[in-house]
């Protein structure tokens, strides 16, 4: 499990990666899929430790059969191309100022040469992990990227490849929690998406079946199920509103929401789904860690989900990037024939994290998540 902070008073704050269950074994993401900029990718690696011994990845030891050699490449020359190879990287990928990486071993094993590399920020340890090294010192295997090392790093991100379920009118779902700044990412960049396809698809914002962030998200998510259920027409302007300042009263008043219906049905939820009473009694936690949101419960057991993005399309978890265009392209990817609206172009620019839309960032698979 990714290491993650709780932020202790009535809220308990915190921010993961992704994962999901392949084999039997949970694993991020961001190590199963080659759909987010590099530097993210490598950076997620560098933090969390790719192939740890607690964390294999995808089963890495058909590598070996991959890239059988006659004799092994010298050890101590394939670790320094690999130490070199991946700063280049992270520097060509426009990585953060301050990021460097150290490999400090490198040990022959099932058929290839296992490398354990630490991370700084500044000086400061920033994680590190091992890597994968064919026995020749050519490749270089991550769990969701693969780098000849006889050729130049490269400078642009690996191209996505988005494989999706086809039907003629794609199901779309989003799950978030309200304040997981990843979640409103994702729904900053899906939204246009959604807005260009209008009826084409049927589209729904669903919820993470635990809330990570204390009272002011089991309010909103009380707030935005109602919507959701009872004042449907209202709920996607709403949220493009909340999600610039998460003002809800502003935005319920900006888009027309019938506050008094809303409060009815809040005061209803509340007491249907025992959403406060539960969040009161941190022993009926599951494990003890953060309160249940069960609004969308047995879809995220269905799903599989497990944090805060995940896009489902057509009942199968896609992983997209998270600006508009990128979006767009994943549902279009779920037509059996695409409309013509899939030929609109979006913007490609990533939308900040959390809430604002003055924000860019870099392609990343981050999420909030246990």
């Amino acid at each position: 499990m990714d290491e993650h902070t709780h932020e202790h008073s009535h809220e308990h704050t915190a921010e993961h990666h992704e994962h999901h269950t392949v084999h039997g074994k949970k694993i991020p993401v961001w190590g199963l899929v080659a759909m987010v900029g590099v530097v993210a990718l490598l950076l997620g690696y560098f933090a969390h430790g790719a192939f740890s011994p607690a964390n294999p990845g995808p089963n890495p030891t058909p590598y070996a059969s991959a890239y059988p050699t006659a004799a092994a490449a010298d050890s101590a020359a394939v670790k320094l191309k690999v130490n070199t190879y991946l700063n280049e990287l992270v520097a060509a990928q426009g990585a953060p100022a301050g990021i460097a990486v150290s490999v400090t071993g490198i040990t022959m094993k099932n058929g290839f040469y296992s490398v354990d590399y630490s991370v700084t920020q500044s000086g400061s340890p920033a994680g590190g992990g091992t890597a994968i090294v064919s026995l020749d010192g050519q490749q270089l295997i991550l769990p969701s990227a693969q780098f000849d090392l006889t050729k130049p790093v490269p400078t642009a991100s690996p191209t996505p490849v988005i494989e999706v379920k086809k039907s003629d009118k794609p199901v779309v779902e989003l799950f978030i929690m309200t304040h997981c700044p990843y979640g409103t990412q994702a729904e900053k960049g899906i939204l246009p998406a959604a807005k260009a396809l209008g009826d084409k698809i049927n589209f729904s914002i669903r919820f993470v079946d635990y809330a990570m962030h204390g009272q002011k998200e089991i309010d909103e998510s009380l707030n935005q199920y109602c919507l959701r259920s009872e004042q449907n027409d209202k709920f996607l302007p709403y949220l493009a509103c909340f999600l610039n300042a998460s003002d809800s009263a502003g935005c319920q008043k900006s888009t027309g929401v019938d506050s008094a219906k809303l409060s009815a049905c809040v005061k209803a939820a509340d007491v249907k789904f025992n959403v406060t009473a539960t969040f009161k009694d941190q022993a009926s936690w599951p494990n003890g860690s953060f309160p249940p949101i069960v609004f969308d419960g047995a879809l995220n057991k269905l799903y599989g989900v497990q944090g805060s993005p995940t896009l489902v399309i057509n009942g199968g978890q896609v992983q997209a990037g998270r600006d508009p265009q990128s979006m767009l392209t994943a549902i279009c990817n779920g037509f059996n024939t695409k409309p013509s609206e899939c030929a609109t172009a979006l913007s490609t620019t990533t939308p900040g994290a959390g809430f604002g839309y003055d924000s860019t960032s870099a392609a990343s698979a981050a999420g909030c998540g246990v």
